[in-house]
């Protein structure tokens, strides 16, 4: 079956009767009017195809960013959902989903509602596969059915806190530090001026993941910023016993400070008024990165970033490894990609493409003039530098500096993590 593009969906069209009853456009509160206008059209488009709805991420636990500016709610969160269809459906192809989302932010931007909507597509058998990881379990955990068959989260297998691998929580941490560096790299840096508000947002973001990822790996996880920022508080109390990589007493008051600003965006603008802040956010996440690899791997020795990194990846079966590469090759294609062959092919001995990214990520953080400089002037290179392009799973010919580009690089690496890591856990 293919997919069924219909007509355009009048402005009172009424909830499928699978899910809600009513005008989805009743709804008063802008994460309400996103959730229903969103199973509404999904309704609409997949028709009997369509199983459930499920909303997940930050807005389903009522912790999503959302800002008031002159009658137009503006998400800083993304909307982020899972579509189940029936398995005898042919998935939608991107360019489909594509078209569904514009068609679902079009509709909310006409009741200014400004948000960017996440829509992926799957069978019930992606809930019943799930292995014990962060994402899954906050699915689990806060997962909210919005249209379709209200007890599908039952089909994600029970799992506890404890059992999510640590090496998930490095790799949100690490997520994290490259989407920070691409928002640094597009922003005017005046060491006397005021922090970027789209710089701002993302010290936040990592602040919060840090968390995250640091109570994953002393067994203390919670699935709400809220809760892991009262987490992170008690733990600060008794720190002294505590095998952490900074004072967590101070790492905790900043915690709680983005938390307020993430809960209650309109306080965002205070949370860092100066680039010394964030210039300490950014220390803070180089040490936990290195604190966590090596416990990772076991090797407490110096080393750099690059190193730890390659360490990690022997710990994989090389299955696994060739999977981030052979979703690197359907992506590009046979045919276009064939010049990169012989370059992929040296790199997956060694590592996947994500260990990779998060090597170069490391080796960046480790000089952060690289981040914060006024000016995209030319660096001094590190001995590494041309490493970390020759390590990159693509940059067009085009983009490759004649000097050391920092900006140039860091967009590099954020343009490889939206393109081969972002949806994928290879």
């Amino acid at each position: 079956m293919k997919m069924h593009p219909g007509p355009e969906v009048p402005a009172q069209a009424q909830c499928p009767s699978s899910g809600f009853e009513g005008s989805c456009y009743e709804w008063t509160s802008p994460e309400e009017q996103v959730a229903h206008t969103t199973a509404e059209l999904c309704g609409w488009y997949f028709g009997a195809s369509l199983r459930a709805v499920i909303l997940t991420g930050s807005l389903a636990r009522g912790e999503g960013s959302i800002v008031e500016r002159g009658g137009l709610w503006d998400f800083a969160s993304d909307a982020e959902f899972i579509v189940i269809l029936n398995d005898s459906f042919v998935a939608p192809s991107a360019l489909e989903i594509s078209g569904l989302v514009q068609r679902i932010e079009t509709g909310l931007a006409e009741r200014r509602i400004q948000c960017h909507i996440a829509l992926n597509c799957a069978y019930d058998k992606f809930l019943m596969q799930m292995e014990p990881h962060i994402f899954a379990y906050e699915t689990k955990v806060n997962g909210r059915v919005v249209l379709g068959e209200p007890d599908i989260l039952s089909k994600i297998p029970q799992f506890y806190p404890s059992e999510i691998p640590r090496e998930d929580a490095w790799r949100l941490l690490s997520n994290r530090m490259i989407e920070t560096a691409e928002a640094l790299a597009s922003a005017s840096i005046d060491a006397a001026g005021r922090v970027p508000e789209a710089v701002q947002y993302r010290i936040i973001k990592l602040y919060l993941d840090m968390a995250t990822s640091l109570l994953i790996f002393l067994g203390e996880y919670a699935s709400s910023y809220r809760n892991r920022s009262s987490m992170l508080e008690r733990l600060a109390a008794g720190e002294g016993t505590l095998p952490v990589p900074f004072p967590l007493r101070g790492f905790s008051e900043m915690v709680n400070v983005c938390t307020t600003a993430k809960l209650s965006p309109n306080a965002a603008g205070e949370a860092f008024t100066n680039w010394e802040d964030v210039g300490k956010a950014l220390r803070f996440a180089l040490q936990l990165w290195f604190w966590e690899l090596q416990l990772i791997t076991g090797d407490k020795q110096s080393m750099s970033p690059t190193e730890l990194c390659l360490r990690a990846i022997r710990q994989e079966p090389a299955l696994a490894r060739l999977r981030g590469w052979a979703y690197v090759l359907r992506r590009q294609g046979w045919h276009k990609s064939a010049r990169q062959w012989l370059r992929w092919m040296r790199l997956a001995r060694r590592a996947s493409p994500r260990y990779w990214l998060y090597a170069a990520i490391g080796e960046v953080y480790l000089r952060p003039q690289t981040l914060l400089m006024p000016t995209p002037e030319e660096l001094p290179a590190p001995l590494d530098w041309q490493s970390l392009w020759d390590a990159l799973p693509l940059v067009p010919q085009s983009a490759v500096p004649l000097t050391c580009d920092w900006r140039l690089l860091l967009r590099a690496i954020a343009w490889n993590y939206h393109e081969f890591l972002e949806e994928t856990r290879g």
